[in-house]
């Protein structure tokens, strides 16, 4: 299992306790997207003009955003 997959995994299973007794757990569960692809990092650079900060390049190697938190993180998309 991939250092991925194992990121996935936790973080599943923390949003899952995390809303398990709440009343916000009602609503849509936060969506964790898949990792950017490389040439999607590359266009995005290039329609931006400038390249990423190393962190959020590491973030987009890990998830491409993520949606349903109180602050949307956005991704390649």
């Amino acid at each position: 299992m991939g250092m991925e997959e194992v990121v996935g995994r936790v973080v599943a299973d923390l949003v899952r306790e995390y809303f398990a007794d709440s009343p916000v757990g009602a609503s849509p569960r936060p969506v964790i997207r898949p990792p950017a692809e490389p040439g999607a990092l590359a266009a995005l650079e290039r329609r931006s003009g400038q390249p990423f900060e190393e962190g959020y390049r590491a973030f987009l190697s890990l998830t491409d955003g993520l949606e349903g938190f109180p602050l949307l993180l956005l991704g390649s998309r």
